[in-house]
């Protein structure tokens, strides 16, 4: 299972990156300070699911380690974004995405893998029905 640090770091490096290219599209010099924001949200977003549902063992992952609960955030933020122009505030929302799909990546990879709200709710629609 990867520890907060591992997580934290990729969340960290992908806001580094996320802002790297989105300098060179905005056409402007990189400022620190900004820089250091997009590393702190990835870093932080990365961590997200493990603060909501925190390891204290194997079976811990619940809505918040799944896909469907990214998708709805991912919703959600993009009604936030500005839709002519992406600026800081869009980027940040796109990092803080970026940041909490990448702890479900590596999550994905173990033997646990991740839970699903839908493979649940269908596994005892089925189990219901077999009965």
């Amino acid at each position: 299972m990867p520890s907060k640090k591992q997580h934290s770091e990729v969340g960290a490096s992908l806001g580094l990156k996320e802002y790297e290219k989105w300098t060179k599209t905005q056409g402007r010099p990189g400022n620190l300070a900004e820089a250091i924001i997009c590393l702190a949200i990835g870093g932080w977003a990365a961590e997200l699911p493990d603060r909501i549902e925190p390891g204290t063992s194997p079976d811990h992952r619940g809505l918040a380690h799944s896909y469907e609960l990214q998708f709805i955030l991912g919703r959600f933020l993009d009604d936030l974004s500005n839709k002519d122009d992406q600026d800081f505030s869009d980027l940040l929302r796109q990092i803080g995405l970026k940041g909490y799909g990448s702890h479900l990546s590596m999550d994905q990879r173990t033997p646990k893998g991740l839970f699903s709200a839908i493979g649940n709710f269908l596994e005892r629609l089925l189990d219901r029905i077999a009965k």
